[in-house]
Order: structure tokens, then C-alpha cells, then sequence
């Protein structure tokens, strides 16, 4: 119940260095931003149950993206390892595969 009623514009995360857990006001959902490809991500992985309750309207795409199996990710890489790999897939069709740690 602590997530649905009371106040419920805000989030909150544990310092790892300091062990205090830190809470900061967040916008109503009537004004959120569309999830960004990292927060995307995240849902993912995480896989909670999503659905609409009463009263309220669950994103759609939301829902798929929680209930999907397949993986989604968010690199950074270099402008030079960027035209590496688009060389590569110029001259052979396809880049080698990479895996993380």
C-alpha cells in the first residue's frame, strides 16, 4: 500500500558509500517524460509486473517492453571505434558479436 496511496511523487536509492538512503520529490505521472532507451532498458531487466489498475492508464509499450525476452542495451563507444565497426560491416556484411563481463 506505501506505493499507492499517500505520497507517491518521489523515488529514492541507498548511498553505497554512505549506507543513507537518499529521497527526492519526482514529477506527478501525469507529467512524466517518455521513458529514455536506458530507463527502457532497465525495465527490462527487471521485468515487473505491469498492468492498469482502475483509474489509471499503463503505457502499452511499457508492458511489452517489461514482458519481452528480448535484450536490450545502451553503448557508448568512440567516434573511432564507431567507423571501425561501420568498416567492418561495409566490407564484410556483419560486425563480430560482443559480450560483456
Amino acid at each position: 500500500d506505501i506505493l499507492c496511496s499517500g505520497e507517491v511523487d518521489f523515488v529514492f536509492a541507498q548511498n553505497p558509500v554512505t549506507n543513507l538512503v537518499e529521497v527526492a520529490k519526482s514529477r506527478p505521472v501525469q507529467e512524466a517524460a517518455p521513458l529514455s532507451a536506458a530507463q527502457l532498458a532497465v525495465l527490462q531487466m527487471a521485468k515487473p509486473t505491469l498492468r492498469s489498475r482502475p483509474g489509471t492508464m499503463m503505457d502499452p509499450r511499457y508492458v511489452a517492453v517489461s514482458r519481452s525476452h528480448v535484450r536490450t542495451c545502451q553503448v557508448q563507444i568512440g567516434i573511432e571505434d564507431l567507423k571501425q565497426h561501420l568498416d567492418e560491416f561495409r566490407d564484410t556484411g556483419s560486425v563480430k558479436r560482443f559480450t560483456m563481463a
